[in-house]
C-alpha cells in the first residue's frame, strides 16, 4: 500500500466545511485533535505553525510559541485544535518527550533543503517519536521553496524523495502520510494540518 500519499488532500484545516466526527463502537464523537509539532531545529516548526494561524510568514519569531487552539468553526470537520509548539533543546528533552506522548498526532518536522535533516528524521526522530507516541505521526519536509528546482510546489514526495522515503514508511508503520511544504511561501502549510486532523479522525485501516 503506498502510504506516501494515499492519504487525501482534503478541505483545508482553517476554513467552513462540511460537519463530520469519528464515531467508533459507540463511543462518543471526537471533538478535539490535539496536534504537537516537533522535530529538527532550524526546520520552522514555529513559522509553520504561525504561517497557519495568520497567513504571513513571520520574520522573527519567538523560540517556542504559546499552544494554539483552532476552534471548531474554523476548521473542515466542526472539531477544535490545539496545536503545541516544542523546544528541540537538550535541556527541553524531558518536556518534549512528555508533549510527544500526550499528542492524538505528532507533525515532524525537518528542513527539505538539507539532506542530513532528513537523515535525522529516519535515525534519530522516528525512533524516538514513535516508541512513545499513542497516536499517528505526520512527517513534514518544510523550506520546500529552497530544495531542489521543481520541487517547491510541496505535496507528497517525488521522485528521488519518494525513493528514499518508501523504505522508512516499511519500517516506521506510525507514519500516516508525508508531505512537503513551504511556511515562507505559504504552500501546503494548511494542507499539513489538515492532514493531521485527519490522520486522527479519519484513519487509515492497517
Amino acid at each position: 500500500r503506498d502510504r506516501a500519499s494515499e492519504r487525501r488532500r482534503g478541505e483545508p484545516c482553517c476554513g467552513v466545511g462540511a460537519a463530520a466526527m469519528l464515531v467508533l463502537d459507540g463511543a462518543a464523537p471526537r471533538r478535539a485533535v490535539d496536534i504537537v509539532v516537533a522535530g529538527e531545529p532550524g526546520a520552522g516548526k514555529t513559522s509553520l505553525i504561525t504561517t497557519l494561524v495568520s497567513s504571513i510568514f513571520p520574520e522573527a519569531v519567538p523560540r517556542v510559541l504559546q499552544q494554539v487552539r483552532v476552534p471548531p468553526e474554523e476548521t473542515a470537520d466542526r472539531i477544535a485544535l490545539s496545536i503545541t509548539d516544542t523546544s528541540s533543546a537538550e535541556q527541553d528533552r524531558a518536556l518534549l518527550l512528555k508533549q510527544v506522548a500526550q499528542a492524538d498526532v505528532v507533525v515532524l518536522v525537518y528542513a527539505a533543503d538539507r539532506p542530513e535533516s532528513f537523515d535525522r528524521v529516519e535515525k534519530y526522530w522516528l525512533p524516538e517519536v514513535c516508541k512513545i507516541v499513542k497516536g499517528p505521526v505526520v512527517v513534514v519536509g518544510n523550506k520546500s521553496d529552497l530544495a531542489a528546482a521543481g520541487a517547491n510546489e510541496g505535496g507528497p514526495p517525488k521522485g528521488e524523495l519518494r525513493v528514499k522515503v518508501e523504505p522508512v514508511l516499511a519500517k516506521f508503520r506510525q507514519v500516516d502520510a508525508w508531505w512537503e511544504c513551504s511556511a515562507k511561501l505559504n504552500i501546503n502549510v494548511s494542507d499539513v494540518f489538515s492532514l493531521a486532523q485527519q490522520a486522527v479522525v479519519y484513519p487509515i485501516a492497517p
